[in-house]
């Protein structure tokens, strides 16, 4: 957290994408989704940190709230950005060349308090773990299986037309994830309360996405942050497996190469079970097995016989 003053008042705000509330992810990400213009993004972002809805305009929710209901936006703004309004900022950027113009820009990014936020996401506590009768996995999508990864990694690459969010795609990904409560879940069942979700299947996916399409925008903005952070927090947990696409996030080098179908078909047979049962097995294993096969073949790599 970070301390920053306005009006001869000190408030504490987050510094990092860790430090984030539920509320300040949704906010974070409508904003990041919903705005194109980089001085609208940081502006909004500000109010965020400050504890105001942007997508619920003039509503507030924490301590400041006769602070900041009094206080002009645009002196916000003034005070937490290096004392000039976006306004002026941008007409004295727009006379730049391209290249100056770029440099000012990276240089005012780092000089604000929303400067994280132009990072890379690392958000990895579910905001909305639960959306009317369907629930979501856990944090870091700790209890996901390899079957729903799959499914999901598949529709991450197709989430964005035309570098802006595809809502009908957005809505079959929150589905993929967002289930009802299993008939047989028992919280007091070890065996039984690893997951709240019912089993996952294809088959019901397009049921569900029918329901988010009636779910505010903000909530379906801020699941697609949490799951690209969670896919970011896989290139630090499995190096060896994930690497950077173009757009930022993180797709399997393994499953790329080979093909999923593959992959699980040279895992099961073993201490996975058959094929289906190694379909249902946990990500995160799955992920755990093939990093530690991928070090074994770095340190003793198969010699290459000449022909």
């Amino acid at each position: 957290m970070t301390e920053i003053e306005i009006l001869n008042n000190k408030i504490t705000i987050p510094s990092k994408w860790e430090e984030l509330t539920p509320h300040q992810v949704k906010g974070v990400a409508w904003v990041l989704f919903k705005y194109e213009n980089y001085f609208e993004i940081r502006y909004f972002l500000l109010h965020v940190l400050l504890g105001v809805k942007p997508y619920k305009p003039f509503q507030w929710f924490n301590k400041w709230y006769r602070l900041l209901n009094k206080c002009d936006y645009g002196a916000i703004a003034e005070t937490l950005i290096r004392g000039m309004k976006d306004e002026h900022y941008y007409n004295e950027l727009s006379d730049m060349g391209k290249e100056n113009y770029e440099t000012a820009l990276k240089k005012e990014v780092a000089n604000n308090p929303v400067a994280f936020l132009f990072n890379e996401c690392m958000i990895y506590k579910n905001p909305c773990p639960k959306l009317k009768n369907l629930h979501g996995p856990k944090d870091l999508l700790i209890n996901i299986t390899i079957g729903e990864f799959i499914y999901l990694e598949k529709k991450l690459a197709v989430i964005y037309t035309d570098n802006k969010v595809n809502m009908q795609e957005l809505d079959e990904l929150c589905a993929i994830l967002w289930r009802a409560k299993a008939k047989d879940y028992d919280v007091n069942d070890y065996t039984k309360n690893i997951d709240i979700r019912e089993k996952f299947t294809d088959v019901t996916i397009p049921i569900r996405a029918k329901f988010f399409k009636s779910v505010s925008a903000y909530k379906k903005y801020a699941i697609l942050l949490f799951i690209t952070g969670c896919m970011n927090k896989f290139k630090d947990l499995y190096p060896l497996l994930f690497v950077t696409s173009k757009k930022k996030s993180s797709s399997t080098s393994i499953g790329a190469r080979f093909g999923w179908n593959g992959v699980l078909l040279q895992l099961s047979g073993k201490e996975f079970g058959d094929y289906n049962q190694t379909l249902y097995t946990r990500a995160h294993i799955i992920f755990q097995q093939l990093h530690i096969l991928r070090e074994k073949e770095i340190q003793n790599p198969t010699p290459q016989t000449t022909k």
